[in-house]
């Protein structure tokens, strides 16, 4: 077995490496302009696979969020604090003690805060920017950290039991004097929700990668049963509809929880403390159903910490280097940009709805409530119908996305005609109860929506680090739309004045995220970004070159995981020893990505110098294509990008055999079967591809195609080439591959080819080409032609005859090229042991 064959068994199994040492199976491969293979990124740890999802850690993440609605910490926390503050305030006109509501009140209301006077509307912004640069820092900080061992499933965890504790704590809210305790419980829990809605949806891109379904959909697209599109489009509405699911819960338990506070409000509406119980029945509901995510979720660590990193650094080096790095990953950042805009637009205009309905209607406590559960309501209905028309015509997330915008847009259309007639506009209070519903029908599924194109967008690996920045762009979003309504506002002292700003800020996110950002080409740069700074040791930093003045310093910033002094050495010096030493068809240069991240990364260049392919399996062919794409697009347009310099291709047998016919006669060569066929084509399109790639630097190449009369063999197609500009020895053994020149070839085909071996099989009909070859390779000094005799019909006893035929003269770069080492040692101790007569 030659050590590519081996390679090509160790690539099936998760604990080895695949041919030459690539993580990945399927790398973005790329035909005559057309894309027809994309990397699929399966985040390993430890040499092992990311467990399955099970149906009750699945259908605990749902509930958790059922539990997790937001009611609490965002609504009944706001509206408790807000009351305590107003009812702790005075009138700065008549003085302290007097009441901000008492009749002949002049509408001004302040509280002492730090021991000065300031209005309740103030403090309430004060406590808002405090929960907003709690949690900058947070997201910031622990987000990225989460990436690492198993940090984002203790988060969660500690930001869950922080928020209960501070829910619960609410039952303490006995009176106004203890607004500031309502305070610091209000940001508490404002902080916490945050953090708990953020490391939340930062699971299920990772849980909609290894479902059940997902995992069929990946072996499918692996055997060439389905194309990249179809793969694409099936993984999306995976990712959606875990997103919905979930989605949907969290409106469910919306409505499970105000129909229970109905049954506490009803009856005790004249009670203070009823706010308070409904707090407490609210978070034991969470409690409830939240608790089995933390008791049935799989354990799915990252990776370890790099060393030589601290905890709380690498977060902030991180996302400042993503940052830097935004041409790599241009609609994953536009999105977040447009999406912090588009959030900025959305909750401004929520709260200037809710102003114009406090400047003309008192809704009590109680019919808030209300208006919460006829939204919550309409979210459901509008999600199941989201998720079936998505569903029934395979609509793309964006344009999901998209109709959901809609609304956002539209609300501040509505607002805007209250500038100029006082009959609608959010003038009535029926319009408050259609602004919910409609809220509903287009908020619910804009939620959804909004975190599954984050969840495409990101790259495999790093979803708690984009969710965080994600997360902060939404709940940090009011920073502009907030301030400039209210300049507009005050100017003017009409609140409908600040809806034509908001139409135009929602407008030009919305057609910012329809038309400047694509998903597909995001989730693609996503996954070559992911790969790459997965490769190395240290996240920030790409292989390093020494400085020439110092040239055998140790290189500053690595951080190597072997103790070798192979380490320490210049990259210059490595990239020529690598290059000396792979040279065997692979097997050196699959050892060399074992040793460590960094020699695997500064081998990248020398790895495939020399390359065998010699097993007879397409799949062997089909991984080695991969990967070696793989590592040129990781290694971009520097001087690390691989080069095949020697490379040896045969057939490859095919693995379905064509059905035979009903008479038991000879298999039927006219109707293939459906497996057979689809493995032709992607075995033609591996070589296609194969060749394309390696034709610009390719010096040695040799073709074997031993047996052109065995129906069960995958002949070599006809080659699409812009020539071999630096091809010098080349062997074709057995049939010879058609040559079809594309757009940009160079003339002669072969400028550069002295050596040229020709070696026919029997069975096969003589018809040598040298006057077509000599008009391809006007260079061509020595070509050869032999006959090899008879042969068993084999791979392996076509290269023995190869090299132990006296008649084939190859050159000693070509027959290390086509012999493994054991076979190369076994026919030269033949040939040392053979009879001196020529023809034995």
């Amino acid at each position: 077995m030659s050590p590519s064959d081996t390679t090509s068994e160790a690539a099936s199994s998760p604990t080895r490496p695949s041919l030459v040492g690539v993580d990945t199976e399927h790398p973005s491969v790329k035909c005559d302009g057309r894309l027809v293979s994309i990397a699929i990124v399966d985040v390993l740890f430890d040499g092992h696979e990311e467990p399955i999802v099970t149906r009750k850690e699945l259908w605990s993440y749902y509930w958790y969020y059922s539990g997790a609605n937001g009611v609490g910490p965002l609504s009944y926390s706001a509206a408790i604090f807000q009351a305590l503050v107003n009812a702790a305030g005075y009138d700065p006109v008549q003085g302290s003690g007097s009441n901000c509501t008492a009749p002949g009140a002049s509408g001004q209301c302040v509280v002492l805060w730090a021991g000065t006077p300031r209005s309740v509307n103030s403090v309430v912004l004060i406590a808002n920017g405090i929960g907003f640069a709690i949690m900058s820092l947070l997201f910031t900080t622990v987000s990225s950290l989460a990436d690492y061992g198993s940090g984002g499933r203790w988060v969660l965890l500690i930001a869950t039991v922080v928020c209960w504790i501070a829910q619960f704590a609410s039952v303490v809210l006995t009176g106004p004097s203890r607004w500031g305790l309502a305070m610091a419980i209000y940001v508490i829990s404002f902080v916490a929700y945050g953090a708990v809605y953020v490391f939340y949806v930062s699971v299920f891109p990772r849980l909609a990668r290894h479902t059940p379904r997902a995992r069929q959909l990946k072996t499918r697209y692996e055997r060439g049963d389905i194309l990249l599109e179809e793969y694409e489009r099936e993984e999306s509405m995976e990712v959606n509809r875990i997103s919905y699911i979930s989605t949907a819960y969290s409106e469910m338990g919306f409505v499970v929880v105000l129909a229970l506070n109905l049954a506490v409000l009803l009856p005790r509406a004249d009670d203070p403390r009823a706010n308070t119980y409904a707090i407490v029945l609210t978070t034991g509901y969470w409690v409830l159903v939240g608790i089995w995510w933390f008791v049935f979720q799989r354990p799915r660590p990252g990776p370890s910490l790099p060393p030589g990193e601290r905890y709380l650094a690498i977060g902030w080096k991180q996302i400042w280097l993503a940052l830097k790095q935004f041409r790599q990953l241009p609609n994953t950042f536009i999105y977040l940009a447009a999406f912090f805009l588009l959030a900025d637009g959305y909750n401004t205009s929520t709260s200037l709805v809710y102003l114009c309905q406090n400047d003309r209607f008192q809704f009590s406590f109680l019919q808030n409530t209300y208006l919460l559960l006829v939204q919550a309501i309409s979210s459901a209905i509008s999600l199941l119908s989201f998720w079936y028309i998505q569903r029934r015509w395979k609509f793309s997330t964006r344009a999901m996305f998209t109709a959901s915008n809609v609304s956002t847009t539209l609300i501040p259309v509505w607002g805007m005609i209250g500038l100029w007639t006082s009959r609608f506009g959010f003038r009535n209070a029926w319009e408050f109860w259609a602004y919910n519903v409609v809220s509903g029908l287009f908020q619910a599924p804009y939620w959804a929506y909004s975190q599954t194109m984050m969840a495409e967008l990101t790259p495999p690996g790093f979803d708690y680090m984009f969710f965080g920045l994600f997360g902060l762009s939404n709940r940090a979003s009011s920073l502009i739309g907030s301030n400039v309504v209210q300049a507009i506002i005050n100017r003017s002292g009409n609140s409908w004045t600040g809806f034509p700003f908001l139409f135009a800020l929602c407008s030009a996110a919305s057609l910012t995220i329809c038309f400047c950002v694509d998903v597909k080409k995001g989730r693609r740069d996503a996954q070559a970004w992911s790969q790459k700074h997965r490769a190395y040791n240290v996240f920030e930093y790409p292989i390093p070159r020494p400085s020439p003045s110092y040239p055998f310093v140790r290189l500053r910033g690595l951080h190597p995981l072997s103790s070798t002094s192979m380490d320490t050495l210049p990259i210059e010096i490595l990239e020529r020893i690598y290059l000396l030493a792979c040279t065997d068809g692979g097997y050196t240069g699959c050892s060399l990505s074992l040793t460590s991240k960094y020699i695997r990364a500064a081998s990248r260049a020398a790895r495939f110098n020399t390359i065998r392919l010699l097993s007879g399996s397409d799949a062997q062919l089909n991984r080695f294509t991969a990967c070696f794409s793989t590592q040129r697009e990781l290694a971009g347009e520097d001087g690390t990008r691989p080069k095949v310099q020697h490379l040896c291709l045969a057939a490859a047998q095919q693995a379905v055999s064509p059905p035979a016919s009903p008479s038991g006669s000879s298999p039927s060569a006219d109707v293939p079967t459906t497996e057979s066929h689809k493995q032709t084509q992607r075995y033609i399109r591996d070589v296609i591809v194969l060749m394309q790639i390696a034709a610009p630097d390719v010096v040695t190449l040799c073709l074997i195609d031993p047996d052109q009369l065995n129906s069960g063999v995958l002949h070599l197609p006809t080659l699409h080439t812009a020539g071999f500009p630096s091809l010098v020895e080349l062997a074709i053994v057995g049939k010879e591959p058609q040559l079809q020149p594309t757009s940009g070839t160079c003339d002669p085909l072969f400028p550069r080819l002295r050596t040229f071996h020709r070696v026919f099989l029997p069975r096969a009909p003589y018809d040598p080409t040298f006057r077509v070859w000599r008009e391809r390779a006007p260079q061509l000094q020595d070509p050869r032609v032999a006959f090899l005799g008879n042969y068993y019909g084999g791979l392996a006893d076509v290269v023995q005859k190869l090299l132990r035929d006296h008649k084939v003269q190859l050159s000693l770069t070509m027959r290390e090229l086509v012999a493994p080492s054991s076979l190369r040692t076994t026919t030269q101790q033949r040939t040392l042991s053979a009879p001196s007569d020529p023809r034995a």
